[in-house]
């Protein structure tokens, strides 16, 4: 029986696991960027599944790169929905109130 000689690196795509996810997370963070919006609005208009964009919206909380605005009726949901945005020229003033809001939505 041969030695197995396939390495790890040439087994699998390694380099361009994860692209496509990029992708996706620089799309949203634009969408927000453009008009402040609800995260079902993001999903919908970019085709992307809607908890991806939950998990993206996490990630700009924690590095402060997203603001909430308020809460909104939703377009499409017709129910309360925060209106975010990743725009600086939009965020309030006091963001330590908007960036965690702590009751539910």
């Amino acid at each position: 029986m041969s030695p197995h000689k396939a390495s790890p690196k040439n087994s699998r795509n390694i380099e361009g696991k994860n692209t496509y996810f990029l992708q996706q997370q620089k799309k949203v963070y634009m969408e927000f960027f453009r008009a402040p919006r609800t995260m079902k609005q993001v999903a919908v208009l970019l085709g992307i599944d809607r908890a991806n964009v939950c998990r993206y919206v996490a990630h700009y909380r924690k590095s402060h790169t997203i603001a909430y605005l308020g809460k909104v009726v939703c377009p499409i949901t017709k129910r309360l929905a925060y209106q975010l945005t990743t725009n600086p020229k939009l965020f309030p003033p006091s963001q330590s109130q908007t960036i965690y809001p702590t009751e539910n939505v």
